[in-house]
């Protein structure tokens, strides 16, 4: 496990912290800023890098890019009132997105054979969780029970 598998345990992107709370990368940058992690040049405040919300971990080119502390943030979404979501909800929520980003991919370029994959893939026992954040979505799709 070591120390690669602790950095990925400890510190996670927007899009992955955004899972946990069933919202979008967007959604939680535009959280974070509210909480005065994030500043209107939407970099991380000085507060967010002092007291540990977040880390610089530049790109290989040198790319600005910030990591967020799962555990601190999350902490602080909850006191701020968002609910987080059990691991299975969050998976269901993960699958819903990226079967609305396939259907759309399959729109652009006529190959649905992988969208198709992707619904044959997804668990009876799952789908109506998925089928819940599809709609909360406000996708179309709905898989079959």
């Amino acid at each position: 496990m070591g120390k690669r598998s602790s950095f990925a345990n400890t510190w996670v992107n927007q899009t992955n912290l955004g899972k946990h709370f069933g919202m979008s990368a967007i959604a939680i940058g535009k959280k974070l800023a509210e909480l005065g992690l994030k500043g209107p040049d939407k970099q991380p405040t000085e507060r967010a890098l002092s007291e540990g919300f977040c880390r610089s971990t530049p790109l290989k080119d040198g790319t600005p890019f910030f990591m967020w502390n799962k555990k601190k943030v999350s902490e602080l979404l909850r006191s701020s009132g968002l609910a987080q979501l059990s691991g299975a909800d969050a998976d269901a929520y993960e699958t819903a997105r990226a079967l609305v980003a396939a259907a759309k991919e399959a729109d652009e370029t006529g190959i649905d054979k992988l969208f198709f994959f992707m619904v044959d893939e997804v668990p009876r026992s799952q789908r109506a969780s998925v089928n819940r954040w599809l709609e909360k979505l406000g996708s179309e799709i709905r898989l079959g029970e």
